[in-house]
């Protein structure tokens, strides 16, 4: 008789195509599908899942997704874990020693994301995180809380609105956009369907790079090329002044609704390097100290600390500060989308050209009738990223 009993009902069919896959080919899945059934039913084009809220008792959701993009969920209350780590301890040594963690940290991130490519530093990072005690080994106890951790907390993770620039000088000031205000009403409209809100803004100072009235003998508008002070030269914009520090330019537009949770990031604060996207910095050099590009403002990092997976772009302009913040926000590993009708461009040639390189990127764009999407998919990255911080954080106590 099969250790997983009678209530499992595993067919020879299943059984040998589980031999096939090796010796936990298809573990999270077969065991989503034989513990949790209802987990799994599935009618009218919906997925009814099941996960652990904060108390530990099992909560049933039905979300829009298709079968395609549907996470397999099962059970994690003591039982069904039990069977979990009985079918990883394979050498029935009453702990998960490194080779089988191995074994099992692959079909547990091929469970989470199948796209995500597994490394052996992930290997690595997911062995500690689940040794929670430091001897070496997975006992049980190790076992059941990491499980629950993990697949409650860093799975799925929160989404956030992140709004770019609307700032009296693009709405109705020196370089307005058109359709700066539609931005604006429409962003309102959302914003109380997120959490997490964060604001970005031009704060520049006044002999800023990007001014054309900085660079003599240019014309408005036009693209020169600027050599920044590590001798990289980058195209630039010859931009009218705008967004000047501590001027009514740089105000948030009146109409913008914000609250105090909000959490507002600074960028081209550098006068010799401009600033479209709100995580890094136009240049493209590395920070030796942080491995990071150049101009990092800190963004990133603040997402992850509120265990943001997901973000949603929206602001202006569209072909420049937005459109390179989703872009560098899926570069860093979350999964990214931009609100079309939240957000305006300044010519509609870059903006045409701005899209392929979002879609390119792996962006998704969106309307604003679909944001937030009824939960964040998972997101392997994001997984092994909060993964490694936790152990950081264990190892700092």
């Amino acid at each position: 008789m099969s250790f997983w009993g009678p209530q499992c009902c595993e067919t020879n069919s299943n059984a040998k195509k589980r031999e096939e896959e090796g010796p936990l080919g298809g573990l999270f899945d077969f065991f989503a599908k034989c513990v949790s059934p209802e987990a799994n039913s599935r009618g009218n084009g919906h997925m009814s899942s099941a996960y652990m809220n904060g108390n530990g008792s099992t909560v049933r959701s039905v979300g829009a997704f298709s079968q395609a993009e549907a996470p397999m969920e099962f059970s994690l209350d003591d039982n069904s874990l039990e069977l979990l780590f009985r079918r990883a301890d394979m050498n029935k040594t009453g702990y998960i020693e490194r080779d089988e963690g191995r074994i099992m940290f692959q079909e547990l991130l091929r469970h989470i994301d199948p796209s995500y490519r597994v490394t052996p530093q992930d290997m690595e990072d997911m062995f500690n995180f689940f040794d929670q005690d430091g001897d070496g080994r997975i006992d049980r106890v190790d076992h059941r809380q990491s499980m629950r951790e993990l697949l409650t907390k860093y799975k799925f993770g929160e989404q956030a609105l992140i709004v770019v620039d609307l700032q009296n000088d693009f709405v109705c000031g020196s370089l307005k956009v058109e359709g700066g205000l539609d931005a604006v009403r429409n962003t309102n409209s959302i914003r109380r369907k997120f959490k997490h809100v964060f604001l970005t803004r031009d704060w520049h100072p006044r002999n800023h790079c990007s001014f054309h009235e900085n660079n003599p003998g240019t014309q408005l508008f036009q693209n020169i090329n600027l050599t920044l002070p590590d001798g990289e030269v980058v195209d630039q914009v010859m931009w009218p002044t705008h967004c000047v520090q501590h001027t009514s330019g740089a105000d948030f537009h009146p109409d913008l609704v914000t609250a105090k949770t909000d959490i507002v990031l600074d960028k081209g604060l550098n006068s010799a390097v401009d600033s479209y996207s709100g995580f890094f910095d136009n240049s493209h050099g590395i920070n030796p100290n942080t491995g990071r590009r150049s101009g990092d403002t800190g963004l990133c990092e603040i997402l992850r600390q509120h265990n943001v997976n997901e973000v949603y772009c929206v602001g202006l302009a569209y072909d420049y500060c937005v459109g390179f913040t989703a872009q560098d926000a899926a570069e860093c590993g979350f999964r990214s989308y931009l609100i079309e009708d939240c957000a305006r461009a300044v010519q509609p040639g870059s903006k045409m050209q701005m899209r392929r390189q979002l879609m390119e990127k792996g962006v998704k764009l969106i309307h604003s009738s679909m944001a937030p999407m009824p939960r964040p998919q998972p997101n392997g990255a994001f997984t092994m990223e909060a993964v490694r911080r936790a152990v950081q954080s264990r190892s700092a106590l």
